[in-house]
């Protein structure tokens, strides 16, 4: 389109011939006129060629740019085709047929390519080799895969496939009133429906049993036994080496230090938070307190102190709530450590053993954990 020209002027530049259409012939002449792309042929065809034709028509130019045609253009449109039609001879009428015939070998190697991109294609074209459309009902069933959704209505239901093809077959006699209808009828007992539903049914199915946590299988590695060395890799206590004495129900770890070798009290541990050495201290003599168990580590409701409002004499007293260690801990704690230190006693590298327990575990650079032997 040219600058300074609207588009009824721009629709007259482009055909030549003056018929009210534009052919390809006459879009490929402007184009070389103002060197435009091959493209704009192929563009122009898909935006104006409503129904395809080959040819752009004055009307399809104005119904797709919203324009109102102008009378004078028609009325010459009309002048045009009627000298056409008037003046036309035998060897015109076969020059003609063969510009026809040539126009329409052009539009339709035109149309072809256009068809073959995206644009201006229909979306329920038929599929090669078939009948069927793309957007046919039997090729959305397939698609949509209504068919598993049939089955497992049918499962749902309850019903097996004979149950079902028998109460398809059920008919009912039915008495019509009239003179013309025949006066019986055999109408099923049970329509089948037109659409099946776009979900399943849901079915209820009751929870599965679950086990409380008191009734979970406890396991325990196999490098983990009464006696073996562990070393600890969480808490406050991590890094110490402590000696594992049996595992409570609720799967944790029974361990003590001995508290006069390291400060590590009887304390419970997650099997996950140690490392199981090769070292192994005989602890078969060993007799723990029957209550040392999970109860026995759960930790006390402190009462907490009423704050009190400060005294004259000193202001910023505070209330003393400090935690006192329990008697029977004292004693259980004692009783278990001496048969524990007596069993390292007894073991021919005491010595040894009593400075292995007391060392911390670290690592250095270099060190790779995965590859030690411990």
């Amino acid at each position: 389109m040219e600058p300074g020209m609207d588009f009824h002027q721009a629709f007259q530049a482009i055909d030549t011939d003056h018929s009210g259409e534009i052919s390809v012939e006459e879009l490929e002449d402007y184009c070389k006129k103002m060197n435009y792309k091959d493209t704009f042929v192929k563009k122009w065809l898909n935006l104006f060629d409503e129904d395809e034709s080959g040819t752009i028509t004055y009307d399809e130019y104005c119904n797709t740019l919203g324009l109102i045609p102008k009378q004078e253009v028609v009325e010459k449109h009309k002048v045009q085709q009627t000298k056409q039609a008037a003046g036309g001879s035998a060897s015109g009428s076969a020059v003609s047929t063969t510009k026809t015939t040539t126009k329409t070998t052009t539009k339709t190697s035109v149309k072809g390519s256009a068809s073959t991109s995206k644009q201006g294609r229909s979306r329920n074209e038929a599929l090669s080799g078939t009948v069927l459309m793309k957007l046919s009902r039997a090729r959305m069933f397939q698609r949509k895969a209504i068919y598993r959704l049939k089955k497992k209505l049918a499962r749902s239901s309850g019903k097996s496939a004979t149950a079902a093809s028998a109460s398809k077959v059920q008919l009912t006699e039915k008495v019509i009133g009239g003179e013309k209808n025949g006066g019986k009828r055999l109408v099923p007992d049970r329509r089948s429906p037109r659409s099946l539903p776009t979900s399943v049914p849901h079915r209820y199915s009751p929870p599965r049993p679950t086990k409380c946590f008191k009734d979970h299988k406890r396991r325990l590695r196999a490098s983990i036994t009464p006696g073996t060395v562990l070393i600890l890799l969480a808490g406050r206590h991590r890094g110490k080496r402590v000696v594992f004495l049996r595992q409570l129900s609720s799967g944790l770890l029974l361990v003590t230090g001995p508290l006069k070798f390291n400060g590590c009290p009887l304390r419970r541990i997650a099997q996950s938070y140690v490392i199981a050495t090769k070292t192994q201290i005989d602890i078969s003599g060993v007799s723990l307190p029957e209550r040392v168990n999970d109860a026995y580590f759960r930790r006390a409701k402190q009462l907490q102190a009423k704050r009190a409002k400060p005294s004259s004499a000193d202001p910023f007293a505070k209330p003393q709530s400090a935690y006192q260690l329990v008697d029977e801990r004292r004693e259980d704690q004692k009783a278990v450590d001496s048969q524990v230190m007596t069993a390292i006693r007894a073991s021919p590298d005491a010595k040894m053993l009593a400075s292995y327990m007391r060392s911390l575990f670290s690592l250095r650079n270099g060190q790779k954990p995965h590859e030690m032997v411990f």
